[in-house]
């Protein structure tokens, strides 16, 4: 497989060949888009086009939103809208995957141990408030949607 130039809304794009490296369909070969950046983002959102790009926006942002919701519970199930205005502001772990999260809490652990070879207790209590924070995120995820329904209604 070699790269294949689009061309879609007057706008060139090419797509190159990579390999899956998780999942499913690990090993794989899919034809890749470039990675989106600041620098890339308006020619990607012009050869996406307004309407289509709207709906992926639209989607991914409905599934984030459900996330903050859920994340926004407090232990008896109730919606904490301060919590989740705080989520959504922040674009925080909430609605994030398992792994996204389980991988931050890593990052937060050798920032903690960074921090506690140089004395600063505060940054050290930072990241473990912090890692506090996504632990309990991850076991909100493991509970079955259901069995918050019910806690909801409890």
């Amino acid at each position: 497989m070699s790269e294949v130039k689009t061309s879609r809304n007057d706008t060139d794009l090419v797509f190159t060949p990579e390999e899956l490296k998780r999942g499913k369909n690990k090993g794989s070969i899919i034809m890749a888009p470039p990675k989106v950046t600041p620098e890339n983002l308006d020619l990607i959102c012009k050869w996406i086009g307004a309407k289509e790009l709207a709906g992926i926006v639209n989607g991914r942002l409905r599934t984030l939103a459900l996330g903050w919701t859920d994340s926004a519970e407090d232990t008896e199930g109730n919606f904490q809208s301060d919590a989740f205005r705080t989520y959504a502001e922040s674009f925080s772990a909430r609605g994030e995957s398992m792994e996204e999260l389980e991988n931050q809490i890593d990052d937060l652990l050798g920032e903690m141990g960074i921090a506690a070879e140089a004395g600063d207790a505060d940054k050290v209590l930072q990241c473990g408030k912090e890692i506090k924070a996504l632990k309990a995120e991850i076991e909100s995820k493991k509970r079955p949607r259901k069995e918050k329904a019910v806690a909801a209604t409890a």
